[in-house]
């Protein structure tokens, strides 16, 4: 399937174009990966544990980090905005980024 006809929630690989993320599919949230060179997007069905863990990933990032990665009707939002006190999202984004492992570089 092309890339296009995806209807992503929440994108974790990115460059040009979404590479990696979530996507609704039949219903269900599953893991989608995108060929860069042709685009082509394949779908990965997720179990209900691992479901649950790609949603709380998501939420733990939207969380401590923002919500510029995530979707809304299939549209990325065209705003960042920094959490106040300001302080508070540089020691969250920092502990993020500290705790999570880097699924998309396998």
């Amino acid at each position: 399937m092309n890339r296009r006809e995806l209807e992503i929630v929440y994108v974790d690989a990115f460059y040009d174009i979404p590479l990696g993320g979530l996507c609704r599919y039949n219903g269900k949230i599953e893991r989608f990966k995108v060929d860069y060179e042709t685009e082509e997007a394949t779908i990965i069905y997720l179990t209900h544990w691992q479901r649950f863990k790609e949603l709380y990933h998501k939420k733990l990032f939207e969380i401590c980090v923002g919500t510029h990665q995530s979707y809304v009707n299939n549209k990325r939002p065209n705003y960042f905005y920094w959490r106040k006190p300001k302080i508070l999202h540089k020691i969250l984004y920092k502990l993020y980024y500290k705790s999570v492992p880097w699924r998309w570089l396998s």
